[in-house]
């Protein structure tokens, strides 16, 4: 939703409008996007294709190898 807001004369609001829905960006609303820093862009989590597991590796003091060699 997107309410414009004018904070000038007061406070005065529009009537709050839909932005974008979750069938247009392919996710599931509510909850699974979130605003940049600067607010300019949302970043969106949505399914890829297959039913692949995802494997992250967390490699903890990897710096200390370096200082080995």
């Amino acid at each position: 939703m997107v309410v414009p807001v004018d904070t000038r004369s007061g406070f005065q609001w529009e009537i709050p409008q839909e932005l974008f829905t979750g069938e247009q960006v392919e996710a599931t609303l509510p909850g699974r996007y979130d605003v940049t820093a600067d607010g300019q862009r949302f970043v969106v989590v949505r399914p890829v294709g297959g039913n692949a597991t995802t494997t992250i590796t967390v490699v903890e003091n990897w710096a200390r190898e370096f200082k080995k060699r």
